[in-house]
């Protein structure tokens, strides 16, 4: 969730009576997956199992520009999480199996 919604969600949450302090600690825990909210988008790391899209093209060993060309293609598979790319390593290792040549004894 972006800092700005987290911190409208806060202070509505401290402004309602009816919400106790664990409730409000729980809820902003929730929606904020423990991170502080001041912290900018390009600083918090992706979801454990996933790539961003640098980390991707590192595991892959190609340039970000061909993982991008590749997304438009629908050559990779990811998932957009707002603006950012996520990528699971193991469909990236199926997207690279295509690419597989077999040598002349696996035939």
């Amino acid at each position: 969730m972006k800092g700005s919604t987290l911190m409208a969600l806060r202070a509505l949450l401290e402004s309602d009576e009816t919400v106790s302090t664990t409730q409000r600690e729980k809820v902003l825990k929730i929606f904020s997956d423990g991170e502080d909210p001041s912290t900018s988008a390009r600083e918090v790391e992706a979801r454990p199992g996933y790539l961003r899209k640098q980390q991707a093209a590192t595991y892959l060993s190609i340039a970000p520009r061909t993982l991008t060309d590749w997304m438009n293609a629908g050559v990779v598979p990811y998932i957009k999480v707002g603006h950012t790319p996520l990528f699971r390593p193991r469909d990236l290792d199926k997207a690279l199996d295509r690419f597989r040549r077999e040598a002349i004894g696996e035939r």
